[in-house]
């Protein structure tokens, strides 16, 4: 379970393509994987898992291109209908079991180890590429950026669904927590089970599911009943009161619009749940819709930061116990998908994105003139990924990580709404207005794209990676 977040595929009948290292992988009972090189390709194999066996089909090109058994093989062990992955069934003798190879699965990678966990010799060039290869997905993030990118999974193989969420790390647990919402229902009002949890040593996982933290049958509002909308899930920790507050967009749909636009608040002892109910409100007296948090690292001081209406962002100061507002202290322009972060210099920067239903968009950066959030005038400093999509990505949160030096280092978390990969959907063609039957459908298959910002001269910026490893931008 040691490959990274949308790394190597573990299992399931998906096509698999990572565009940056020229992946192509179809894992289920028969898998074919390409991997090219620098120079050289290697060759196509068609792997299948049966216990201990693997087979090699070769009639794919005609015979050719394939390893054969005896490549695969170590040099001087049997080989029989097993290969000499299973060679220590044929030992009699406790020498020849210790030094035999067996086969041992890493995710969907077959490996050839002795007792000892030492890897066999391979005597060909290709097999030792596929274990470079190997080595090198460890401990990396493998960006979701069109229909054709590998769903994440956790580390029991299952879809990873935290969607519109938040990071929070733990210190005294050394483990990063990933709220986020549950998978989306197929269906009209885009409902979800709740907020799923899930918690990792590293952002590249593997991560582990702690299950659904926050149900939405635990919302209560007088006159409404279930089923509720929750999304945008983002956490806390109150230092004074030593909870973790969970605050959320609550809404219904009501005339194919949303017809509560209310907040709502939820704490627990424990980051891993389960969340209490606390209140559903209207935060300072205003609707509201798309929201996130900011804790200032200065003085734990924590924001709200919400759409009132769709007309105007309210920025409001959160009480001492997280639990409620006190008060617009600033506003900018309508836009979504809000989230603020602070620069080690007192710089306050938001990354926004515009109102687009699902779809994605030019993303946005704005900078705070001034030392605090009280009122500064908000300068809209461009689209710091250069593209009209933003990698068809909306943003979730930016999370600040210390690095090896002390530095504060920013992580980007974006969502893949309607661009995602795994389920099987086809392309969406046409127009916006035109797909709008479709989106329900496309959001069971919802990704995400994770990236470090990159400071410049005037903001800071964003690059595609494909594939990057979180250790080596956090020098550890």
């Amino acid at each position: 379970a040691g490959t990274g977040v949308g790394g190597v595929p573990r299992r399931g009948p998906l096509w698999r393509r990572m565009v940056g290292v020229g992946l192509v992988v179809l894992v289920g009972a028969g898998a074919v994987l390409q991997v090219p090189g620098a120079a050289a390709q290697l060759p196509r194999l068609l792997w299948s898992k049966t216990g201990n066996r693997v087979y090699q089909d070769q009639a794919e090109e005609g015979g050719e291109g394939g390893l054969s058994m005896e490549g695969m093989c170590s040099t001087g062990m049997r080989i029989d209908d097993t290969c000499c992955l299973a060679s220590c069934n044929a030992c009699s003798t406790p020498a020849c079991l210790e030094n035999c190879c067996r086969l041992q699965w890493k995710g969907s990678m077959p490996l050839c180890k002795r007792a000892d966990q030492t890897f066999c010799l391979f005597p060909t060039e290709d097999a030792l590429r596929l274990k470079r290869w190997h080595d090198e997905v460890e401990g990396k993030i493998f960006n979701c950026y069109d229909e054709d990118c590998s769903p994440w999974l956790d580390d029991q193989d299952r879809r990873i669904e935290a969607h519109g969420g938040s990071v929070l790390y733990v210190k005294k647990e050394k483990l990063y927590y990933w709220y986020g919402e549950s998978a989306k229902a197929i269906g009209p009002y885009k409902t979800s089970e709740g907020v799923n949890c899930y918690s990792a040593s590293s952002l590249a996982g593997p991560w582990t599911l702690h299950g659904l933290v926050f149900s939405e049958t635990k919302v209560q509002v007088d006159g409404e009943e279930p089923p509720f909308i929750l999304e945008r899930p983002k956490v806390l920790y109150n230092r004074r009161t030593k909870r973790y507050v969970m605050w959320l967009h609550l809404d219904k749909r009501k005339d194919h619009r949303y017809g509560l636009r209310r907040a709502a608040v939820a704490v627990s002892r424990s980051p891993r749940g389960p969340f209490s109910f606390v209140h559903a409100l209207h935060p300072d007296g205003e609707n509201s819709l798309d929201l996130s948090l900011f804790q200032d690292p200065q003085d734990y001081t924590a924001y709200l930061v919400r759409s009132i209406d769709n007309q105007y962002i309210g920025i409001s100061r959160l009480s001492e116990d997280y639990l409620t507002t006190t008060g617009i202290i600033s506003t900018l322009e309508k836009c979504e998908g809000m989230a603020i972060f602070r620069l080690d210099n007192g710089t306050y920067y938001m990354l926004a994105s515009h109102m687009t239903g699902w779809f994605p968009n030019p993303m946005m950066l704005f900078r705070a003139e001034g030392s605090t959030l009280d009122d500064p005038r908000w300068v809209h400093v461009g689209n710091p990924t250069l593209s009209n999509s933003s990698f068809n990505s909306q943003p979730a949160f930016v999370l600040p990580v210390k690095d090896a030096r002390g530095y504060t280092v920013f992580i980007y978390g974006g969502d893949n709404w309607v661009h995602g990969g795994g389920r099987g959907f086809k392309r969406i063609e046409g127009k916006p207005p035109q797909l709008h039957r479709e989106v329900r459908d496309r959001l069971v298959s919802a990704g995400y794209v994770w990236l470090p910002l990159e400071l410049t001269q005037t903001g800071f910026s964003l690059r595609p990676h494909t594939a990057w490893s979180p250790n080596d931008i956090l020098g550890l």
